[in-house]
């Protein structure tokens, strides 16, 4: 207690404990503003490395395109190539929705840049996976994902909304400049 009494009666050594304590909280500020600025770069480098990435982009590719074909087929039955692709782009999205669940990758950019596509994606071929995991024996095959996109759900809605509105209100795009 004297040396609280002390301290506050005591202009230059109120001033050396308070500039401590606020170096101190300064410096707790930075270490946790660096992590948060970390998993946003680390969340781009992940999510960059998928347009890199020929395995990938073909896989998207090819799914797409037998969605766009056979959108009135039974999507259980797919050909052993768009299969090979599923498999790439279902590990894929899975591999980043267990990094969003355990914090890894930041969870907003993940959801703007992909849930659109792996919603789109996880709906389509719902029917196949699921034959898939009664196939293998693996109920809980992709479980990850499934669970981010169920639990996320509501936020894109609200995200797209927002989107769609905000377009709205900035009007048509402008002519390209080679329309005249």
């Amino acid at each position: 207690m004297d040396s609280l009494a002390a301290i506050t009666n005591d202009p230059g050594a109120l001033a050396t404990v308070l500039s401590i304590g606020f170096g101190i909280a300064l410096g707790a500020f930075g270490y946790v503003w660096n992590g948060i600025q970390e998993k946003k770069r680390y969340t781009f480098d992940v999510l960059m490395r998928y347009t890199e990435n020929t395995d990938v982009l073909m896989a998207l590719h090819r799914a797409w395109t037998h969605v766009a074909r056979h959108k009135s087929y039974d999507q259980s039955r797919i050909d052993a190539d768009t299969e090979r692709s599923l498999e790439i782009l279902l590990a894929y999205f899975q591999s980043i929705a267990v990094a969003v669940k355990y914090h890894m990758l930041n969870h907003e950019i993940v959801l703007v840049a992909r849930y659109g596509s792996m919603r789109s994606l996880w709906d389509f071929y719902r029917p196949y996976i699921e034959a898939k995991r009664l196939q293998l024996g693996r109920p809980l095959l992709y479980a990850d994902l499934e669970d981010f996109l169920r639990r996320n759900a509501a936020r894109y809605e609200r995200y797209a909304k927002r989107q769609h509105a905000r377009l709205l209100r900035s009007g048509p795009l402008p002519p390209h400049p080679a329309q005249g």
